[in-house]
């Protein structure tokens, strides 16, 4: 903790994603942030990054660790290797905070794993499961009764109706919708845009209006 009251937070990535991560940490005004880690750093480029440090690569984890970092976020959009990552960092005794925009509405029986990053305007329904690492981005929706695996982005926009499953490390495109009661595989790619009125299986690309499955 430091001199503000709030604990450090380290954030992993220096790309999109990570600016979004760092405005819902300004906006929480629950951690501070403490600098930033990125595996493609080089230091001949730069070492900073919305003004903060760039630490380096994971090899400067076990350090920061020494220093008294104990918080870190994962802000890669990736699913697969935010997943990894994810599990990595866990392994080593970081503890991944649930980071939520305060401009989102989110029912007060949902489950929320760790590492899950909810972004502004994005709207959770009642009875709803979410496990680690998953993103809801910009004014998204779930509704009641979702149960969404680890490591799933849900791009902004996208709808999901009532009563739906999406498998793990899974990405459901920007704009998409899910009618109720469907069951989405694991690392399926839903295209931008796509209407999904029927199951999906798992490793499958799909998009369209009705969605259909486009290569496996």
């Amino acid at each position: 903790m430091n001199s503000t009251g709030h604990d450090q937070i380290l954030i992993w990535g220096t790309g999109g994603h990570a600016k979004v991560v760092a405005d819902i940490i300004s906006q929480q005004s629950q951690f501070e942030i403490a600098g930033f880690l990125d595996d493609a750093f080089d230091s001949a480029d730069t070492n900073q990054f919305l003004g903060h440090q760039v630490h380096g690569s994971r090899e400067a984890l076990p350090r920061l660790q020494d220093e008294g970092l104990r918080h870190i976020a994962i802000a890669i959009g990736n699913c697969e290797a935010r997943s990894r990552i994810l599990l990595d960092v866990q392994k080593q005794g970081w503890n991944l905070p649930v980071l939520i925009h305060p401009h989102t509405s989110i029912a007060s029986d949902v489950t929320l794993g760790p590492g899950i990053v909810i972004c502004a305007g994005a709207i959770i329904g009642p009875s709803t499961d979410i496990a680690a690492g998953c993103i809801i981005n910009t004014a998204a929706s779930v509704d009641h009764d979702c149960k969404i695996e680890h490591g799933v982005h849900i791009c902004p926009g996208a709808r999901l109706a009532g009563h739906i499953s999406i498998g793990q490390e899974s990405w459901i495109g920007i704009g998409s919708t899910i009618i109720e009661q469907t069951k989405i595989g694991q690392h399926v790619q839903l295209g931008a845009g796509s209407v999904v009125l029927n199951d999906l299986p798992s490793n499958c690309k799909a998009w369209g209006v009705p969605a259909k499955i486009q290569s496996k």
